[in-house]
């Protein structure tokens, strides 16, 4: 695991020397915390086949932090959120990973972790238990389990 950990951290400490660069975010909301959501609202070749399962998703964690800072819901913190489409791929959901650490890092943020559903979340997991970075899994109200 400390393998792991170490290669890791060398590669936020490569992406952040390499500069501040624009997020790779589908969609940014600057804060003084940050919360990174990943979600699956494509798949497919190129991302190319829309899921509207993972879009709504999407959608609705924007609205929520929107109407949580709209609110004051926490007075002087700005919650910020970053969301990016994994596009139903382990590869780009480590890449979004990495990419959130680093922007919060560059944009002095404290990061509080991610959100997602539950199999991002499940393929996340080992990731980000070695960056000991939390990940929430966001549950159906409809589901009976």
């Amino acid at each position: 695991m400390m393998g792991c950990r170490a290669v890791v951290g060398l590669l936020l400490l490569l992406a952040a020397s390499q500069g501040c660069q624009t997020p790779l975010a589908l969609h940014h909301i600057p804060g003084n915390v940050h919360i990174a959501g990943l979600f699956a609202a494509h798949s497919g070749v190129n991302c190319s086949e829309l899921e509207s399962e993972g879009f709504q998703h999407l959608s609705t964690a924007i609205s929520v932090v929107q109407t949580l800072r709209e609110v004051n819901y926490i007075p002087g913190i700005n919650i910020g959120l970053s969301v990016y489409d994994t596009c139903s791929s382990v590869d780009l959901a480590h890449k979004a990973v990495i990419n959130a650490l680093v922007q919060a890092e560059c944009l002095h943020a404290v990061s509080l972790g991610c959100i997602s559903t539950a199999p991002t979340a499940t393929m996340l997991a080992p990731l980000l238990g070695s960056l000991e970075t939390p990940v929430t899994p966001l549950t159906d109200p409809n589901d009976p389990a």
